[in-house]
């Protein structure tokens, strides 16, 4: 198996980026190459992803423990097993680690493209994915606010409304 791993540090205490991070479903608003996470039921669920092709799999949670880690193998398709783990750096910011391995899909050649450079590209998207996270939790803070995933959205969309409106528009004039 391969081994990829990222590091963020996150603007935001241990327990909220831990709950945060648990909501697999939100991964697509911050996670380039997550096409889609499904729940078949509070342990298993059902990934879609775009990294040098579509993959899929069933995955299974493994050794979780609150505000500590979040470990996962999958059960069904692209073998991949992995882990979250999360580290207070004091009552406002968090470092998130993350290990991922799999078997590159493709057999003998997949794992040669890997080991020569393809495991870089996947390295390299874990930790631009990380570090999306850590800026999108970080931009979304409010002071007293509780932070949940409708917060990030509404934070996010009030950002973009007021860009535009800001914006200056410059009308087309036939030529």
């Amino acid at each position: 198996m391969i081994e990829n791993r990222g590091s963020t540090i996150v603007a935001a205490p241990v327990d909220r980026v831990y709950e945060l991070f648990t909501y697999f479903h939100h991964y697509p608003e911050f996670m380039r190459h997550v096409k889609g996470v499904s729940y078949y039921d509070d342990q298993n669920t059902h990934w879609a992803v775009d990294v040098a092709g579509r993959h899929e799999w069933d995955a299974i949670n493994e050794g979780w423990q609150r505000n500590s880690r979040i470990g996962w193998r999958a059960t069904g398709g692209l073998r991949n097993s992995g882990e979250v783990l999360f580290q207070s750096l004091g009552s406002e910011a968090t470092c998130v680690f993350v290990r991922l391995k799999y078997d590159p899909p493709g057999g003998a050649a997949g794992r040669f493209a890997a080991v020569v450079g393809g495991g870089r590209v996947v390295e390299r998207a874990l930790q631009q994915d990380l570090d999306r996270f850590a800026e999108v939790i970080g931009e979304s803070r409010s002071d007293g606010e509780t932070l949940d995933w409708n917060t990030i959205r509404r934070r996010r969309l009030y950002t973009i409304r007021g860009t535009i409106e800001r914006a200056r528009v410059i009308p087309l004039r036939p030529t």
